[in-house]
């Protein structure tokens, strides 16, 4: 069920993705281009912290500053990729 879920939830991030790329088409320009870059992508926690080399802890206090940009879906925190620096 678990497997389940996790595929339902990529379809969902990819669905999200094609969404913002069409919003972003409608309207140039606006706050949307500012907020996602066109090459942006969103990554689970643990892949951040592997991409970082830095702990849960860190990594949470970090998002609660807003350095890094983060969406959570469900009980599980996303990172965008391109506000991990």
């Amino acid at each position: 069920m678990n497997d389940e879920l996790l595929i339902k939830l990529d379809e969902l991030l990819l669905m999200q993705q094609e969404l913002m790329a069409m919003m972003k088409a409608l309207h140039p320009g606006s706050f949307l281009s500012d907020w996602l870059a066109d090459d942006d992508e969103l990554i689970d926690s643990n892949d951040a912290m592997k991409l970082l080399k830095i702990g849960s802890l860190t990594l949470r206090r970090r998002r609660q500053e807003g350095v890094f940009k983060a969406k959570k879906i469900g009980k599980k925190w996303f990172y965008y990729k391109s506000s991990l620096q």
